[in-house]
């Protein structure tokens, strides 16, 4: 299965890493900002995940696998989280409306 996410052009740049290009979609000035966001917030996000990671190298020994499995439950948590509430936008819950 593919998965570049449905991206119809997808190229591999000198890193090995996977880039799409979005030349031929129209988005609103809202969805470019967006994207923009996003993409910032989730390459901090890599950053820090990076930064996890060589935890594990400097401190190695220094921790038992119950710190890993807090850790890992905690970030499964709040990714769960996150990911609904992009699911529940449209989700009003505060206010009643007569269908």
């Amino acid at each position: 299965m593919d998965n570049n996410f449905n991206n119809d052009n997808p190229s591999t740049s000198q890193t090995g890493q996977t880039e799409v290009s979005n030349k031929n979609i129209k988005t609103t000035p809202a969805e470019d900002k967006f994207q923009k966001d996003a993409e910032k917030t989730v390459n901090r996000l890599i950053k820090d995940f990076n930064s996890l990671s060589e935890l594990s190298i400097k401190h190695k020994g220094a921790y038992t696998d119950e710190h890993i499995d807090q850790i890992f439950k905690a970030i499964r948590k709040k990714v769960e989280n996150t990911r609904k509430s992009f699911k529940m936008q449209d989700d009003d819950e505060d206010n009643f409306t007569f269908e």
